[in-house]
């Protein structure tokens, strides 16, 4: 049977990226034999087998000279070997005596009878071992003279034709002077016009190859994707100067910010129509053992911080009823079912009432933990698995509170990346390949969000003007064609992410330490979004630029800024959202004009966040008592950390009266613990145990149960 070809992968232009060895640790190139040159063919066929052309796999003459020979000397039988012969015996060996030759012999005219000349002679030459690892011409012309078969000149092709005779004493680099001693004396029979002196010259000149070894966790990723089946060449989708690039840019990044431990990244890009990889690196350099270069980065599982809140919003959008506009608490607030989860912003500042487009695109932490418990984690869970997050689906039995929302869950940059080009594909999932397509053309898949979902969260992760409030007044999102981006930071600032796209292109970077080590003293997910947005210029060079076409059925309304509702003439300032056409937006709320003056009114889930503002007050249709905990939660459980400083751990307490007048006495386990006045709230210490927790003012009273352990 014919043994195995090298498969030699390239990148999308046809550059060698890779030539994957055989089983046996062999190279083995294919080269066809009409690439050959008619010298080449000549040379090794007047070395090995002059009447090749004339016989039927055995030359009877050659053979009858032989035994001849052979039998004068009383010697085995040995020599008269055909080209067909030997590759008969390169293919299936046998024993080295008569009964062997025989054989050989016959299994030669098989191969005559099912193949052609020319068949054979192209197997032969791609078969031949050349020692070191080198079988067939191709493989051995790089092995001996650095350079591919085709480029030989006629003296180094006899130089090559001689090693196989004994790989060892004819090695044109390390036997100089046997191999021109053979290759002198077999130049001589030849019919073709070579100066000895520059047969002399190709030993002398003969230099190794250094196979390549480029995108080497793209390669590994691409042999694990595919698994190669003795394909001979496989040509890919990456584009290995885009690659190099992108790798030069990442390691000046990061080399920028040495000081603050940052020493590894990993970056993906691919093409939004297609799913073609153009670019993956898994490290910042695969060769730097001190910092883990072979650990695949794009692969590896961390915790993604702020990067799910797309997936989220967009499912509060797509099933439950939530708008763009849609009011969301940023207040202080913790949520305890089995355990208890207090988020904070990344300034630790709370911004009242904000509307979904803003806790999106500021990405805010306490609206999206208000709406994952509302819309339920389990449900997130689901949205998550159908965008394919494998790692999700995987690590489901550790269980994940509503601090998924801002990403407790661990997730690699691989997945991440492939869900979020969702928004700029209307909704639809994504295949990625590691192989070249024979056309651009856009690839089809399952349908995850509507039209009106993604244009919306592609709307909002673009717009400039609603990312202010947690970005600041900053330059660094600006590309000149519109363009999608979400950053996310670990809590422990050990992984530092930013997601990109436009319509044509999505790009995904992960900095930090494959130690777990946290980035010290710098400006968290603005360094890798940096690079994420040069990559997307980069992309985009020359062409034309594309906005997001807005969808049918969508109407645009001017609402009031704070309501999220209808403007009315009370509301300060308005500005336009986006709706679906049948979507019928009720009337500002939030603003009401009395006694000659607008009123701000707000649900009592603000009540801190309205002491700051002058001539407010509640919204009373939601109060079920006339005294409310807001929070915690009824049979919250809380964990006291004996690392911590007793004096730092302590339980937020929030209260609601319909009387800012009046005081409220708190009560533990039926004994008077404190009174507290408006905005009512107060911190209890952490002490291990079971309490219930009473609050009672005018005659109204609430009550819950916590406990610490």
């Amino acid at each position: 049977l014919e043994s195995p070809y090298s498969t030699v992968i390239t990148d999308r232009n046809g550059v060698i990226l890779q030539v994957i060895s055989t089983g046996k640790g062999e190279r083995r190139e294919y080269i066809s034999i009409k690439e050959m040159p008619e010298i080449s063919k000549n040379i090794f066929i007047f070395n090995e087998d002059k009447r090749f052309y004339y016989h039927f796999g055995v030359d009877p003459i050659a053979l009858f000279r032989a035994v001849y020979l052979n039998l004068s000397r009383k010697t085995v039988l040995s020599g008269a070997s055909t080209i067909t012969m030997q590759l008969s015996r390169i293919i299936n060996p046998q024993e080295k005596n008569i009964g062997g030759k025989l054989k050989e012999i016959f299994n030669a005219m098989r191969i005559e009878a099912k193949l052609s000349k020319n068949q054979i002679l192209e197997l032969y030459l791609n078969s031949i071992p050349f020692g070191f690892n080198a079988v067939g011409v191709e493989t051995a012309s790089k092995t001996f003279f650095g350079k591919r078969f085709v480029n030989l000149t006629p003296e180094e092709l006899l130089v090559l034709s001689i090693i196989p005779r004994s790989p060892a004493k004819y090695n044109p680099l390390t036997s100089k002077e046997e191999s021109a001693k053979l290759a002198l004396r077999t130049k001589k029979n030849l019919k073709i016009n070579l100066k000895d002196s520059e047969i002399i010259n190709s030993i002398n000149y003969a230099k190794g190859y250094d196979y390549e070894y480029k995108a080497q966790h793209f390669v590994n990723f691409t042999k694990d994707k595919i698994r190669l089946k003795n394909e001979k060449t496989i040509t890919t989708s990456l584009d290995l100067k885009l690659n190099e690039y992108v790798q030069t840019r990442m390691q000046k990044h990061i080399e920028g910010y040495k000081e603050n431990r940052l020493t590894n990244g990993a970056v993906i890009v691919f093409d939004n129509y297609t799913g073609e990889i153009l670019s993956y690196l898994g490290s910042k350099d695969f060769f730097d053992k001190i910092y883990g270069g072979e650990i695949d980065g794009v692969q590896v599982l961390n915790q993604p911080g702020s990067t799910l809140k797309p997936f989220l919003y967009a499912l509060a959008i797509e099933k439950y009823n939530f708008l763009p506009s849609t009011v969301l608490p940023d207040v202080i607030s913790n949520f305890g079912d089995e355990r208890v989860y207090i988020p904070k912003n990344f300034n630790n500042l709370y911004n009242g009432p904000v509307r979904l487009r803003v806790a999106l695109a500021s990405s805010l932490n306490v609206p999206a933990v208000h709406t994952v418990v509302r819309l339920g984690v389990r449900n997130f869970i689901e949205t998550l698995i159908d965008l394919d997050f494998e790692s999700i689906a995987n690590s489901q039995k550790k269980g994940f509170g509503a601090g998924i929302a801002v990403g407790n869950a661990e997730v690699s940059l691989y997945e991440l990346t492939r869900a979020f080009c969702v928004f700029v594909r209307d909704g639809k999932k994504i295949t990625l390949t590691p192989l070249k397509q024979s056309k651009r053309e856009f690839v089809e898949g399952k349908k995850i969000f509507s039209d009106y979902t993604s244009f919306v969260i592609s709307d909002i992760l673009s717009d400039q003007k609603s990312r202010t409030l947690g970005f600041g007044q900053t330059t660094i999102f600006d590309t000149p064609f519109q363009s999608i981006f979400k950053t996310g930071t670990s809590n422990q600032f050990n992984n530092l992410w930013a997601l990109g796209a436009n319509r044509d292109y999505t790009v995904g970077v992960w900095m930090g330490n494959f130690s777990g080590e946290t980035v010290i003293g710098a400006s968290g997910s603005s360094i890798p979004l940096l690079l994420c947005v040069e990559i997307l210029k980069t992309l985009n060079k020359n062409k034309k630029m594309k906005r997001f076409p807005i969808p049918k059925g969508i109407k645009k309304e001017l609402i009031c800024s704070l309501s999220g509702k209808t403007i009315t003439p009370n509301c300060s300032g308005g500005i336009y959202e986006y709706f679906r056409e049948n979507e019928i937006i009720e009337k500002c709320n939030f603003h009401v004009f009395e006694n000659s003056k607008v009123k701000i009114l707000l649900p009592p889930i603000y009540s801190s966040f309205l002491k700051k503002i002058e001539n407010s007050d509640f919204i009373y249709s939601d109060l079920k008592k006339g005294v409310e905990f807001l929070y915690p939660n009824n049979n919250a459980l809380y964990f006291f950390d004996p690392a911590i400083n007793p004096e730092e751990q302590a339980v937020f307490f929030e209260i609601f009266s319909k009387s800012k007048k009046d005081a409220i006495d708190i009560f533990v386990n039926g004994d008077f613990y404190k009174t507290i006045v408006f905005p009512f709230n107060f911190y209890f210490p952490l002490k291990r145990g079971k309490y219930e927790i009473s609050a009672i003012s005018s005659g109204h009273k609430d009550e819950i149960n916590i406990e610490v352990k």
